[in-house]
């Protein structure tokens, strides 16, 4: 009996392994903040040089130029935030294959408002990005937002996630708060197009033929249908608890073999419940979190195409540590559980559906220390998967003398068996140079 699937998204869905960040998601929060004297209105910027260098094809996988912007608004009892960023890669327009392909890319970033109906009932409503769950280097529950997978490695203050169009609130009473978040329409991965070095070797070949006017179809489209998601959180001296449950659709797509010249992409709905837990100790952290996700598509049994789901745990401890004011350790233990598989269809039995899945196991680690008065700063993060040779690593070091620049140099390195990301992306192991200045 096969199985039609494509084992490195099974991989990323289930523990999005690779992604490197550790709360990097606010890519201005460490920027300067300028307004003008006691002004409503601020705003930030940054100007990114970066080029990074395959160090495996003696080739530039990208030179881009980067321009980042924010304004606020602070009223009364409301907020108004946007910011925009406009992007020119010269290699990766190289790469790229898509015909009307644009030089130059200009993106809203996230565009929204936040007003205060009471000094304890908030809403929001607009393009925003929200990040849930208390773990850094791998995170269970942070569902909201999808990834760009255009450029999916999340490096210092950039990061991979992509603003969602929303309606939330926020209520808080004592040492508590409910939060509800509403997206009348799903948002999913966005995929590298043909050419990209991020796009997958497996799914090259067929949009190459879709490219070429071959008779190659792609079909299905993302969901149009709404994703939800609600957060109960208790603040107490040195201890948070939160429970977050979230229905929607899986962000990466899995596709459906329909013949040699028709492919599906195929999104289904799945449910998450998580309970999380964060104990401050002097100078640490301890982190925790137990998820449950329920219906997670993941394989089609080739006889008859029918989605094969299941439901799996996925637990998470981390802690953190401040070493003397300029050292930081983070290490973090993860674990998904045997997927227990649902289906009644009499072709298919669980052990030979579990052949699918990937269940993952290892840990997460960061190691950082400043010098000379912050101005350096160098170090490691990365992930080990519990299996042989799997694994992710960056090592990194910055130097900012002043406060408006900052020069980083780094490399990564990607390693895994085939079908894993790590294996997938082993050819684009990378230096990375880049150039912030602060405006």
């Amino acid at each position: 009996m096969r199985y039609v699937f494509l084992k490195w998204i099974t991989l990323f869905l289930l523990c999005g392994c690779f992604n490197i960040s550790y709360a990097f998601d606010d890519v201005f929060k460490d920027f300067p903040i300028s307004s003008a004297g006691e002004s409503n209105v601020k705003w930030k910027a940054i100007s990114e040089s970066r080029a990074q260098y395959l160090s495996r094809k003696n080739d530039f996988l990208s030179r881009r130029q980067r321009f980042w912007g924010q304004v606020e608004y602070q009223g009364n009892n409301y907020e108004l935030l946007g910011s925009a960023r406009i992007d020119y890669d010269y290699d990766i327009n190289q790469h790229s294959q898509k015909e009307g392909e644009r030089d130059v890319e200009f993106e809203l970033l996230e565009a929204y408002a936040n007003y205060s109906l009471t000094e304890k009932l908030t809403l929001s409503i607009g393009k925003k990005r929200v990040t849930w769950g208390v773990a850094d280097g791998k995170n269970t529950i942070d569902l909201i937002n999808p990834i760009d997978g255009r450029d999916p490695i999340a490096t210092g203050r950039s990061g991979t996630r992509l603003a969602s169009d929303l309606i939330s609130a926020s209520y808080h009473f004592g040492g508590n708060e409910v939060e509800l978040i509403f997206l009348p329409e799903a948002e999913v991965n966005r995929r590298p197009d043909l050419g990209n070095p991020w796009l997958l070797s497996s799914l090259q070949v067929f949009f190459e033929q879709i490219n070429q006017n071959e008779p190659a179809h792609l079909l299905g489209s993302q969901p149009d249908q709404y994703e939800l998601g609600f957060r109960l959180a208790h603040y107490a001296a040195g201890f948070d608890v939160n429970f977050i449950y979230f229905n929607g659709f899986n962000d990466e797509a899995l596709y459906r073999i329909l013949s040699e010249t028709r492919i599906e992409q195929v999104y289904s709905r799945f449910q998450a419940y998580s309970l999380q837990m964060v104990k401050g100790l002097s100078n640490g952290t301890v982190r925790t979190e137990l998820t449950f996700k329920n219906n997670v598509p993941a394989v089609f049994n080739s006889l008859n195409s029918e989605l094969v789901e299941a439901n799996f745990w996925q637990v998470v401890v981390g802690w953190d540590y401040q070493l003397n004011g300029n050292a930081y350790i983070n290490l973090q233990g993860f674990y998904d559980s045997e997927p227990n598989v649902n289906t009644s269809n009499a072709d298919i039995s669980d052990a030979e559906a579990q052949d699918g899945f990937s269940s993952s196991s290892g840990i997460t680690f960061a190691i950082d220390h400043s010098f000379f008065d912050d101005q350096i700063n160098s170090g490691i993060r990365g992930i080990k998967g519990i299996r042989p040779n799997e694994y992710a690593l960056q090592a990194y070091l910055e130097w900012q003398p002043q406060d408006d620049w900052q020069f980083s140099v780094g490399r990564y390195w990607f390693n895994g068996s085939d079908g894993t990301f790590g294996g997938e992306y082993h050819r684009n192991e990378f230096y990375y140079f880049q150039l912030d200045i602060f405006l």
